[in-house]
């Protein structure tokens, strides 16, 4: 989509597919960079204390990413993007349906019974919940007499939560297209994987679905049930599917993740040899430190006990009853 806008700009100066850019684009920042976020936030809690110690690479990870939700356009805003856009396709269905991009056809399609077993299915289910979600905000916002009143202070939670739910439609398609090329071992590996994506989506975002009753108790219990047997399946190719993204050291720059996953030798030789609180011989300094606190305490010791045995002295310091607890001390 993005270089099919740079080719038609740049060779025939045509415009015609900037808005469709622009929109996908700013839902996409926005849902990314708060899934890359909370993603990294979710890795350093599974891995404990490791992943709070800064050798994990994690708190530098976090550090990073976190920034992108609010630099290069902060994502509410970048979402009402989306969302002005969606509201445009939900008129052009009906009106200029030769205007609608593919991405946004489902806007107009009229859906059967839920199948959350398929990843077609799941697809349709994905995108029937961003549809009532796109009509209840447009319904909230002509409700209201004055337009900009209404988007500005009654619809706006409403249109970016439509917004919000076109990215997870949009990478869930992109995501079978995929899929569909594949080998047969790696197909049914990315296959066990979308449908985890797609369960767990709605099975967290299913509030279009609920508005108008299109899903059952049954079917929501279903979506739970389906998700721990998807867990188990991909757990044996859970490293699998990690490692093959290629994720090189340099970039990670963690000792808990290394590329030839030898972890505890690579901590131990970060603590005894590159960590600088470490040069030094840890047992002699505190040897020597205990050294020099017993004899500060016996020296304020003697002096208190020589002050308290001496009158004159303790009358000519206020603190007497300081001493006399100090006395008393072992």
């Amino acid at each position: 989509m993005v270089q099919d806008n740079f080719k038609l700009v740049n060779t025939k100066s045509d415009f015609s597919l900037l808005g469709l850019t622009h929109a996908v684009l700013s839902g996409a920042k926005a849902s990314y960079t708060y899934f890359a976020s909370n993603a990294v936030e979710w890795c350093r809690l599974s891995c404990g204390g490791h992943g709070f110690a800064h050798y994990s690479g994690l708190p530098a990870i976090y550090f990073d990413l976190t920034p992108n939700i609010t630099l290069e356009g902060e994502n509410t805003i970048l979402n009402l993007q989306l969302a002005r856009y969606l509201l445009k396709m939900l008129q052009y269905v009906q009106t200029k349906p030769e205007h609608v991009h593919s991405s946004f056809q489902f806007l107009g399609q009229e859906f059967g019974p839920l199948d959350l077993t398929t990843l077609h299915g799941l697809r349709d289910s994905i995108a029937l919940n961003c549809k009532e979600l796109v009509i209840a905000a447009s319904l909230k916002l002509i409700s209201h007499p004055n337009l900009r009143e209404s988007w500005d202070k009654k619809a706006g939670m409403d249109l970016v939560r439509a917004a919000q739910s076109f990215i997870p439609y949009f990478n869930f398609v992109q995501f079978v297209d995929v899929i569909e090329n594949k080998s047969a071992k790696t197909k049914q590996a990315l296959t066990n994987l979308a449908l985890l994506y797609g369960t767990s989506y709605l099975q967290a975002n299913m509030f279009g679905l609920l508005l108008k009753n299109l899903i059952s108790n049954e079917q929501i219990q279903f979506l739970q049930v389906q998700k721990e047997k998807l867990l188990n399946l991909i757990r044996p190719d859970a490293l699998s599917l990690v490692e093959c993204q290629g994720f090189s050291d340099n970039t990670l720059k963690t000792l808990i993740a290394p590329y030839e996953g030898d972890i505890y030798q690579n901590m131990y030789d970060f603590a005894s040899k590159d960590n600088s609180l470490n040069k030094k011989d840890v047992a002699n300094d505190e040897r020597n430190q205990s050294k020099i606190m017993i004899i500060h305490y016996q020296l304020i010791k003697t002096i208190i006990i020589v002050i308290s045995s001496t009158p004159s002295l303790c009358q000519r310091h206020d603190s007497y009853d300081f001493l006399q607890t100090a006395q008393q001390a072992p």
